[in-house]
Formats: C-alpha cells, sequence, structure tokens
C-alpha cells in the first residue's frame, strides 16, 4: 500500500474493481458445491446406506471424476461454441496487431470471416 492512502481508500479502490461482484459471486458458488461434495454427501451416504468410510471412498472417487469430466466438457464446449459464432479461431479477447504496431481489440471489422 502506498505511504498516504487510507484504508477506507484501499477499500473503495477495490470496489470500483469491474465484475468484482461477478466474482466474489462465483466463488461463494463453488466454496459451497466443494463443501458440500466433501463434507455433506460422504455423511449422508454413510448415514443412508449404513456404510463405513472404507466403503465410500470409491463412491466419491467416481463422484469426483465425474464432476471434472463434466465441467470440463461443458468449458470446452462453451469455448468452441464461441469460436464458432465469431467465425474465427481467435479469443474475442486476443489483441489484434494494425498496421501501426499499436495493439487494439478485435472489432467485427477486424475478425476474420473464416472464408
Amino acid at each position: 500500500m502506498a505511504s498516504g492512502t487510507s484504508v477506507l481508500a484501499t477499500y473503495r479502490a477495490v470496489w470500483d474493481v469491474p465484475r468484482l461482484l461477478n466474482l466474489l459471486g462465483a466463488n461463494l458458488a463453488e466454496r459451497s458445491l466443494f463443501g458440500m461434495i466433501a463434507i455433506y454427501l460422504p455423511a449422508f451416504v454413510m448415514l443412508s446406506f449404513h456404510l463405513s468410510a472404507v466403503a465410500v471412498a470409491p463412491v466419491l472417487i467416481l463422484v469426483a471424476l465425474g464432476v471434472a469430466v463434466v465441467a470440463g466438457g461443458c468449458a470446452a464446449a462453451d469455448s468452441a461454441r464461441t469460436r464458432m459464432r465469431s467465425g474465427s479461431n481467435r479469443s474475442r479477447r486476443s489483441p489484434t496487431r494494425v498496421s501501426r504496431g499499436s495493439l487494439v481489440a478485435p472489432t467485427s471489422a477486424t475478425r476474420s470471416t473464416g472464408s
């Protein structure tokens, strides 16, 4: 923190960051789901089906792998759909070099049409 900057000014600067609430909301959702899977699910399965911790472990491994596969598949499919809609293999946020050598965000005019 810079010398002479108050704590309130620092918090004000942090809360002015665009989409900060989106990030905090996503973090809250992820932490909640992790807690549910890591804490609630094993206890629920053990009590409902009268299983030991050793018997529940393979089920939890399958759940963890399934969640990872589904989440990864959804992320990959969303990325592919975004590229197909834009008509380019380039991400929408990637910079494009112009003749002057400066970097600018691509616009619909600067993106290739795929032909």
